[in-house]
């Protein structure tokens, strides 16, 4: 039986989920760095140092913290 493999996101469709995250941390409240670590992560994938699938969980993975934390 063949593997399913999920089509890669282009970088246009992880920038846009990368946002979309930002914009669910930004109804959090008290913010200090998360938006400079989103913005890193933005530029990586935008300069090709970071892959979108990989921009995007660690995007996640920063909004996932702070839920827990809060």
């Amino acid at each position: 039986m063949e593997e399913f493999k999920a089509p890669k996101l282009t970088q246009s469709e992880a920038l846009a989920r990368i946002q979309a995250v930002m914009q669910e941390i930004s109804t959090m409240g008290a913010n200090d760095s998360e938006f400079a670590s989103i913005q890193r992560i933005m530029e990586g994938v935008f300069g090709g140092t970071i892959e979108p699938e990989a921009g995007v969980l660690e995007a996640q993975g920063i909004r996932d913290a702070k839920m827990d934390y809060h």
